[in-house]
């Protein structure tokens, strides 16, 4: 950590994709400008790929080595998707189904109360002891639709520009 009263900041892009070539890093670019904007420094970025162990240990790193930990990509339905996992093991946790979480995605995507086998329902799996943090849209004052997942000092976005920003300024 720093040794004055301005906050350090570490981001995370978790994705094979990128580390391919295949799809262009733009969320890094958006959260150091933001961060900046709010006087907190981005001390490193990370490309990492779509590893638990991976994502483990650079989490782990960041959380100890800065105050604030901002990770985008990883997050969502498909099978590559583990950046949930990596967080809690990381700080030595577990994913469970949050019923929270699975409320709100049986609403969205409209799936039967007892449907725990959709892949949208992976994005319910978050770590047991993360907390749920709900944006507000700025015009119209009501919750986002989805929220960030936060575990200690590590802020998790998804990875599609577009939703991340929209969940960084819904926070902010």
């Amino acid at each position: 950590m720093n040794g004055n009263n301005v906050k350090s900041a570490g981001i995370i892009v978790i994705g094979d994709e990128i580390l391919k070539g295949r799809t262009r890093d733009t969320n890094s670019h958006f959260f150091c400008k933001r961060l900046f904007d709010h006087g907190i420094s981005v001390h490193r970025i990370s490309v990492i790929p779509d590893c638990i162990d991976t994502i483990a240990a650079e989490v782990k790193k960041f959380s100890n080595d800065f105050d604030l930990v901002f990770t985008c990509g990883g997050v969502g339905t498909t099978h590559d998707d583990m950046t949930f996992e990596g967080i809690a093991k990381a700080f030595n946790d577990s994913v469970h189904l949050n019923s929270e979480m699975s409320e709100v995605l049986r609403n969205y995507f409209k799936l039967p109360k007892d449907d725990k086998t959709s892949p949208a329902m992976k994005l319910a799996m978050v770590p047991k002891t993360s907390e749920l943090l709900w944006g507000t849209h700025r015009r119209t004052g009501s919750r986002s639709i989805f929220p960030i997942v936060r575990l200690r000092n590590v802020h998790v976005f998804p990875g599609i520009p577009q939703l991340c920003e929209k969940a960084f300024d819904q926070i902010e």
